[in-house]
């Protein structure tokens, strides 16, 4: 009976912080630039090479800890998280949180999110973003139709790096 109540108990503990991959879901294999494919690995029942690199129409992306992942030109994201330890850089072109299905958070920043003064955002309608992180913005426009829950959010503010 011992057994079988400390089995529930650590699976009650442990199940939350599980998460079952789901085929098309991308993740940082290393640093490096958004729209390189070989930043990302790809799930498709096990990890494996991207054949391409994530867009708002795919599965879920993570950006992982330590990988530092780096926009650079116009780019729509959906169904994103960065990982505490993994750094979100956006150095130029608009940024656009897409909300797509399901309905949830569009962009979870649990680490790092640098931002350049060339850069903009755009959070489409019904669009979140979330996460435990601050979010330093220091794009000259930021267009929010939609939701930015994260610890703080502060304009024009500089980013403790």
């Amino acid at each position: 009976m011992r057994k079988i109540l400390l089995a529930s108990f650590v699976l009650t503990i442990l199940c939350p912080v599980l998460k079952a991959q789901v085929n098309g879901e991308y993740r940082s294999a290393t640093s490096g630039p958004w729209n390189d494919a070989s930043t990302w690995e790809f799930y498709q029942n096990g990890w494996g090479a991207a054949p391409q690199f994530p867009t708002y129409a795919d599965g879920h992306v993570t950006i992982r800890n330590p990988h530092t992942v780096t926009i650079s030109s116009d780019l729509r994201i959906d169904e994103t998280t960065v990982d505490a330890g993994g750094t979100l850089s956006v150095t130029g072109g608009t940024l656009r949180i897409n909300n797509n299905v399901p309905a949830g958070t569009d962009l979870a920043i649990n680490g790092s999110i640098n931002w350049y003064s060339a850069a903009l955002l755009t959070v489409d309608a019904g669009a979140v973003i979330d996460g435990s992180a601050s979010f330093f913005y220091n794009g000259s426009t930021a267009t929010n139709d939609g939701s930015i829950n994260t610890s703080s959010f502060i304009m024009g503010g500089s980013s403790p790096q």
